[in-house]
């Protein structure tokens, strides 16, 4: 209805709604499941029998179905029954190949080149392990991946049950083994244990549903070898076995749009790690890291996408010697981390790493503090496959925990080695500042991305700053 207004001199318009009848879900029938159980399609709708029928709730189960990724397609619609006011939701899938068997080489700035074998499934079902090969359907993942290069072998296995004991509790367990040479020159390194862990979201409505809470148990071996007579001190206080009994609890909020390239959203994790007392073990340690990373669309008509990442950690020994092995120290540079410098036990070029190094080896330190910031947008002819990237980085390292203000030295300290003191050259290069150019793709068998990136070494009192040599960094992944 329209009514002119004389006072205001407009036109008051007046709108009548009549609401329709109410609908309600009869049932939930699934169609087209050959392989895939229905719980596990079930778990993933919003309605319920004897609900309202809300077509809201209907698309995102839709959503929620297909990012499972186990069906090429994914439809749902109501149809009518013979109860008046009680529709049918119909959840119609094409079940598609889930599992996967794949042979390949692969080259990193860090380990050259590499050949790996990996096996995997997921929509993988325990239940039907000794039934059907490959047991699937039952919506679990499970992996099997083995790799071996010029100076590392792994082996890693992993299962994840996303509803445990069917409740939306997920359920994570490893078994590992890393043998590696490229950490040093100066000792190699064996690392094997397993790893269990249980983690959930706080809610299923929004904004709890984008939060969730974990703990992860982790008993695992260390086993440092081969030191070379003139290695650092803080090497050599390293070497022999280590029996690691640790404990983490983790907190996550993730707001992004997307997992695999977000354009929108934010994302944040703090965790909590102790290791020793209570937990048995050989050494005694805590350690806290938090993490947040922010996505921006700066210009979305050309999909030009803004992120940044900063990250503090902090750890630190409550034995009687509050020392922390090496395997444990907190380290900056790297494609992860401060582009543009060495990876964190990397080479013995002058700056090459961030943070602290004794005799121009990086040992790591107590507290640690990195940023990045990217800007990436697509290639015109390739828009759909391929981006560049521009980046900035910078971090720090510094010896001692909860000491956040860089330090920049070059004298000779001294450190006691097994009764025995030592004396070393100690370097730190404060805050150090990485930029670069970069390409990221994904070409159909999984993203990656190649990086090039300079040192800018603004505090290294090796070189008196300036810009130093190129660094490349090639790695699986799209984004930090």
């Amino acid at each position: 209805r329209i009514t002119p207004n004389v006072e205001t001199g407009r036109i008051d318009v007046g709108f009548s709604i009549v609401e329709g009848e109410k609908y309600y879900v009869d049932k939930i029938e699934i169609q087209g499941n050959t392989v895939t159980k229905d719980k596990v399609i079930r778990r993933e709708i919003d309605l319920a029998p004897g609900e309202v029928f809300d077509t809201v709730r209907e698309r995102s189960s839709k959503k929620k179905i297909e990012g499972l990724n186990y069906f090429s397609k994914v439809e749902t619609y109501a149809e009518e029954t013979d109860v008046p006011n009680r529709q049918k939701l119909i959840v119609k899938v094409e079940e598609k190949p889930t599992g996967e068997v794949s042979f390949g080489a692969g080259f990193s700035s860090v380990e050259l080149l590499t050949g790996n074998i990996t096996l995997a499934e997921k929509n993988f079902d325990i239940g039907k392990i000794f039934e059907t090969f490959p047991p699937k359907g039952g919506g679990q993942k499970a992996r099997m991946q083995a790799s071996i290069g010029f100076r590392s072998q792994n082996l890693n296995l992993a299962f994840t049950e996303p509803w445990f004991l069917d409740k939306p509790i997920r359920l994570d367990a490893t078994g590992f083994y890393n043998g590696a040479s490229y950490l040093s020159e100066f000792y190699n390194q064996q690392n094997y244990g397993a790893s269990i862990g249980l983690s959930r979201r706080l809610g299923d409505d929004y904004p709890l549903n984008r939060w969730s809470a974990g703990v992860t148990y982790r008993p695992e071996f260390y086993n440092i070898f081969d030191v070379q007579s003139d290695a650092p001190p803080y090497m050599v206080a390293s070497v022999g076995d280590t029996f690691k009994s640790s404990l983490r609890g983790s907190i996550i909020y993730d707001g992004r749009d997307s997992y695999m390239l977000a354009r929108n959203g934010q994302y944040f994790e703090f965790g909590a790690e102790g290791a020793g007392g209570p937990l048995l073990g050989s050494e005694n340690i805590w350690k806290i890291k938090a993490e947040y990373r922010f996505y921006y669309p700066l210009w979305k008509e050309k999909d030009v996408i803004f992120s940044a990442r900063a990250l503090v950690g902090l750890v630190d020994g409550f034995s009687s010697t509050q020392y922390v092995p090496i395997w444990d120290q907190l380290f900056a540079g790297g494609s992860g981390s401060v582009r543009g410098f060495d990876p964190s036990l990397g080479s013995t070029v002058n700056g090459g790493s961030v943070g602290p190094k004794q005799n121009n080896q990086p040992v790591g330190g107590g507290t640690q503090g990195v940023y990045q910031a990217e800007v990436t947008a697509p290639f015109p002819i390739l828009e759909n496959r391929v981006r560049w990237a521009l980046f900035c980085d910078g971090g720090f390292v510094n010896e001692n925990v909860l000491d956040f203000q860089p330090k920049t030295y070059n004298n000779t300290q001294s450190m006691n080695v097994n009764g025995t003191p030592t004396s070393y050259q100690a370097v730190n290069g404060g805050f150090q500042i990485g930029v670069g150019v970069g390409i990221r793709m994904d070409i159909g068998i999984g993203p990656m991305k190649f990086d090039v990136g300079f040192p800018v070494m603004t505090g290294d009192p090796n070189n008196g700053g300036g810009l130093g040599a190129v660094k490349l960094y090639f790695d699986g992944g799209y984004q930090f």
